[in-house]
């Protein structure tokens, strides 16, 4: 990779999730396939690239490349915050253990997140809610509802309090 290449697979990377919107999911991938070598690894945008490539890729069902994928995604972020505590580092993971959880993973999802679960911000809501996600497909129901609970209490936003309240309530327990 030169230099010269990152404009060239940026425009790919560009054409891939211009297939990817189409539903044009195998030539998306194709595309994403190309650009990656092209792209330099330390730059922002290709942390981007990885995580909608992982998308086609999850939706092609190619689940251990497109955990590939995101581990690549979480990696570059860190690589601009080697202490973790960024919201671009703590979605990333979001996006790991989300993955990982949908394909079963609880115990890797749980150790994706786990880090995130620190972070100040909105991420911090997703983060509890992977956890407790997570913990109820390890069957451990009461730090899942724990868990549950606190997704629901340090979310900022009413309408995204809504959409965890949703998703978690087959989790919390009417008092």
């Amino acid at each position: 990779m030169t230099d010269k290449d990152h404009p060239r697979g940026f425009d790919i990377a560009e054409l891939a999730y211009q297939l990817w919107q189409e539903g044009r999911l195998a030539e998306a991938a194709d595309r994403y396939a190309e650009a990656m070598p092209l792209l330099d690894q330390t730059h922002l945008t290709t942390a981007e690239f990885n995580g909608h490539f992982a998308c086609v890729l999850a939706k092609l069902g190619r689940t251990d490349e497109a955990r590939a994928q995101w581990e690549r995604c979480l990696a570059i972020e860190l690589g601009q915050d080697p202490e973790g505590q960024s919201s671009a580092v703590a979605v990333a993971r979001y996006f790991l253990a989300d993955h990982l959880l949908r394909s079963g993973d609880a115990t890797a999802a749980r150790q994706a997140i786990a880090l995130a679960l620190s972070v100040s911000g909105p991420i911090q809501a997703i983060a509890h809610l992977i956890e407790a996600e997570s913990l109820l497909q390890l069957g451990r129901r009461d730090p899942a509802e724990e868990a549950a609970a606190r997704a629901v209490e340090v979310c900022t936003d009413e309408s995204h309090r809504e959409r965890i309240r949703a998703r978690v309530q087959d989790i919390l327990r009417p008092k």
